[in-house]
């Protein structure tokens, strides 16, 4: 999307959906814009709460093969070895028995394990590794795109219950401008499922139209030539949305808040409770990022010591 943006300068591109670092980090683009977090800012929070509350030291990190799970890796181990924790046990789960190996593995190689995924379910891994850990809260963070579906929460053989789960967008909320955002959601399209509007694939959506149309107001629908006046709105657009305070860096990236909530999976149904938000998440981590780091790839952890970002100082 980016070298697409960069064919048509005119045009101005909202990024949704989009998870990616580079995008917006590494040769960022005048017209693009995203108002949702990258995957590496969703995980934010969970590091140090792995660090300072739950005692790890020695982390491994699960992921699957989503580029998104690459990037949401990336910000657990930066912020996690920054705060002088180490990360040299890793894997990829494929949802099949394979994943039985890795989980027994990494549960003999450190504290904890940090668990990201994009698209294939953890459930065989989360099987075995309750079954050599037996104190899941204590040794087990989650982060992901699959995990944001709740039913994921509650895999067959697991209970989940204790465990911190973090990410841009929550599960459930207890905002007013959540509450107000998914009863609106719901008479908009009263024909789609009512909790589909929390979705990890649909707020984002919603935040990018919620800022266009704020722009829009702005310039009275007159975007200018070459879509000068409507980038230049866009870029100082700041409001309170469903999932927190949004506003844009000089890259036009979201600056972002990351809700940290407790699973509860009793009785096969599963609700989460809040326990941290991590405010002003911006894409650089508190300058552990930039165009000139690595970008994020499986089975090459950039584990550095110094400079925590700001909220994971004790």
């Amino acid at each position: 999307m980016r070298k697409l943006a960069a064919r048509y300068p005119d045009v101005t591109f909202l990024l949704a959906a989009s998870a990616t670092q580079e995008v917006t980090l590494r040769h960022a683009q005048p017209n693009v814009f995203r108002f949702s977090a990258d995957a590496a800012q969703a995980a934010a929070g969970l590091a140090s709460y792995a660090y300072h509350d739950l005692g790890w030291r020695r982390a491994a990190v699960a992921f699957d093969y989503p580029a998104s799970s690459w990037a949401s890796t990336a910000g657990f181990v930066a912020e996690f070895c920054s705060l002088g924790g180490t990360v040299d046990s890793q894997g990829a789960f494929v949802a099949t028995r394979a994943d039985r190996g890795l989980a027994k593995r990494l549960a003999r190689e450190a504290d904890g394990v940090f668990l990201t995924d994009g698209f294939y379910s953890a459930a065989e891994f989360l099987r075995t590794y309750d079954d050599q850990v037996q104190r899941l809260p204590a040794r087990l963070v989650l982060n992901g795109y699959w995990l944001s579906q709740p039913h994921q929460l509650a895999p067959n053989g697991v209970d989940l219950t204790g465990v911190v789960v973090g990410g841009d967008i929550p599960f459930d909320s207890e905002r007013p401008e959540w509450r107000r955002y998914l009863r609106a959601y719901a008479e908009a399209f009263p024909d789609l499922p009512k909790d589909s509007g929390g979705g990890l694939l649909v707020v984002p959506y919603y935040l990018s139209m919620e800022a266009l149309a704020r722009a829009m107001d702005e310039v009275d629908g007159e975007i200018g030539p070459r879509g000068q006046a409507l980038r230049s709105a866009l870029a100082r657009v700041k409001f309170v949305g469903p999932t927190g305070p949004i506003r844009l860096d000089a890259n036009r990236q979201a600056v972002v808040s990351v809700h940290l909530r407790r699973v509860s999976a009793r009785s096969g149904r599963v609700t989460t409770r809040p326990f941290r938000i991590i405010k002003h998440v911006d894409e650089s981590y508190g300058g552990r990022f930039s165009a000139r780091t690595p970008l994020p790839s499986p089975f090459a952890l950039d584990c550095r010591r110094g400079d925590p970002p700001p909220w994971a100082r004790g």
